[in-house]
């Protein structure tokens, strides 16, 4: 990063291009090196685990995880998805996020949609095609009828439905969901559950596994999207068809 800032720097005369180029010759930080905190490998995340996650996730966000974990696409697309953007044309829909990871590098990002996903995806399509599917409103208003349905005190005992909320609340729910706040969502699940929390990137991982164990390992960089520049078309369309059919034997 470093290295990068006084690259930028150097490209707008801000510093001196001899700079940049000594700090290229520091070379990079070992494995194993003293003094630097090591992140732990991500791996799969185990089918137990998210069943017990799912029974303490609101509704909205325990089908943002389902999707995932079939799709395997990226947290931020997930959060991100729009009718607009999911072509319905074929038995399995394909979703070309608007922005990817990769996009600046000009390559294509798809997403699979099998009919597994589809039953979970229905009910969010009915609504206007540039707005969000995954909606934190109705993430909330669906909490607050499981709350209600739960209510033991009568009706005309203690607060009404709709009586006890702020005029001028701190933080209103936004008009998508984002990476943080679907892992804080995740996280509280967890703790409820009594479980060690886990990030929604280890989903992608599992959807990973599953589709290499499936498809091979061409299929499941073509599900992840991990697509390099130097990658001839013939081949990433190999890629796309494998990775269709992958998606349709998972559902």
């Amino acid at each position: 990063r470093i290295r990068q800032i006084f690259r930028w720097g150097a490209s707008e005369e801000l510093c001196s291009y001899r700079v940049y180029r000594r700090l290229r010759t520091i070379p990079g930080l070992a494995i194993g090196e003293e003094g630097v905190r090591e992140k732990p490998a991500v791996s799969d995340v185990d089918t137990a685990t998210v069943e017990a996650t799912l029974k303490h996730l609101p509704p909205v966000v325990g089908d943002m995880v389902q999707l995932q974990l079939l799709t395997g696409a990226r947290p931020d697309e997930i959060c991100a998805l729009r009718p607009s953007e999911i072509d319905r044309t074929r038995k399995v829909w394909r979703y070309r996020p608007a922005q990817h990871k990769n996009k600046h590098r000009g390559l294509d990002r798809v997403v699979f949609i099998g009919r597994k996903g589809q039953k979970i995806l229905r009910p969010y399509l009915d609504r206007p095609a540039d707005s969000y599917c995954f909606s934190p409103a109705e993430g909330e208003q669906g909490r607050l009828t499981e709350l209600h349905e739960r209510r033991k005190t009568p009706l005309n005992h203690g607060n009404r439905p709709g009586t006890n909320r702020r005029t001028k609340p701190k933080r209103k729910p936004g008009a998508r969901y984002t990476t943080a706040s679907l892992r804080r969502a995740i996280h509280r699940a967890c703790e409820k559950a009594q479980i060690t929390p886990w990030s929604p990137n280890r989903l992608r991982h599992a959807a990973a596994t599953k589709a290499r164990e499936i498809g091979g390992l061409d299929a499941s960089q073509a599900i992840l999207g991990h697509q390099h520049a130097k990658m001839s078309e013939t081949y990433a369309h190999l890629n796309l068809q494998k990775a269709e059919e992958v998606i349709r034997q998972i559902g």
